[in-house]
């Protein structure tokens, strides 16, 4: 699982890395880029999503089987974990137990769900009714990215105290009251 996870976390940083410097090149030029830039970009915000919802649920999925293991409880496989069950897990733990920060738990929570949503339209077992297509539109900085990088960097920064700040998975979040999304200042 770790070493699984250990590999995961830095194909995301690569990705990452690769989308940061994306973004500011986009906001320097004032969103002046080719189609094709657009599609491609659009792509790879999409894998990042996906990456993240994957990566997260093996972790949420990891703490419920260890919570029903000290609780001596049956364990089943991570296949069968409830999706709600394992979000639930990893929002408990990185929030520190259920009736701590509730909007931002519920605001992550959503996050959640709607990765688990662009990652499940991806596969052909799980397409919806055309209804539901899979549009590269939304795969936009501001509709995917932002919200993405954002819930993914406070649940592992929240999981785990020494989550390094030496990494690109860790550069930006909400920063001022109004919510705008920029570089954090460097910890003195």
């Amino acid at each position: 699982h770790r070493s699984n996870i250990g590999h995961r976390l830095q194909l995301l940083e690569f990705q990452c890395g690769l989308l940061l410097f994306d973004w500011e090149t986009k906001t320097q030029s004032r969103g002046k880029t080719s189609e094709l830039h657009e599609s491609v970009s659009r792509m790879m915000i999409h894998q990042y999503a996906v990456l993240c919802a994957s990566i997260l649920e093996g972790i949420g999925s990891d703490l419920t089987r260890r919570r029903k293991s000290e609780a001596n409880s049956p364990i089943e496989p991570l296949s069968s974990i409830p999706m709600e069950t394992w979000m639930h897990a990893l929002l408990d733990h990185s929030l520190g137990g259920e009736g701590r920060f509730p909007i931002a738990r519920d605001e992550r929570l959503e996050t959640l769900r709607q990765l688990v949503k662009w990652r499940d339209r991806i596969f052909l077992n799980h397409l919806e009714e055309a209804d539901n297509p899979l549009h590269f539109e939304e795969f936009t900085y501001e509709d995917c990215f932002i919200p993405t990088y954002t819930t993914f960097n406070n649940l592992l920064t929240g999981l785990n105290s020494k989550w390094p700040t030496e990494t690109c998975l860790n550069e930006f979040g909400k920063m001022s009251v109004l919510g705008q999304w920029q570089r954090k200042q460097p910890a003195e």
